[in-house]
């Protein structure tokens, strides 16, 4: 009987050195995850960082070159207005016809 018992110790002592085996190897696994983790994300925040800042700086370039261009249009369309000539007169009929008619 003491014999089992020595055995039934034994088994136990190997299930807790087991188990105590389990628990450091889940830790380490964990700390490796974390690790790997930690650095992919700081590397998508500096990757997404990089793209980010180049889409940033050819949206400003893009819209200031439309800015440029609409401006650029806008006088045409001035110029042009301030130069065309005005028929006082036919602008007059033409207004009364449609007021009066």
């Amino acid at each position: 009987m003491a014999e089992e018992v020595d055995i039934i110790q034994h088994l136990i002592e190997v299930e807790r050195d087991a188990s105590q085996l389990l628990l450091e190897a889940q830790a380490q696994a964990d700390k490796k995850i974390s690790e790997a983790r930690f650095k992919a994300e700081s590397l998508f925040k500096e990757k997404y960082s990089v793209i980010t800042k180049d889409l940033e700086n050819r949206t400003s370039a893009a819209k200031e070159n439309i800015d440029k261009e609409r401006e650029a249009i806008m006088q045409q369309y001035k110029a042009k207005i301030a130069d065309s000539s005005k028929n006082q007169e036919s602008f007059n009929a033409l207004f009364e016809r449609f007021l009066f008619a």
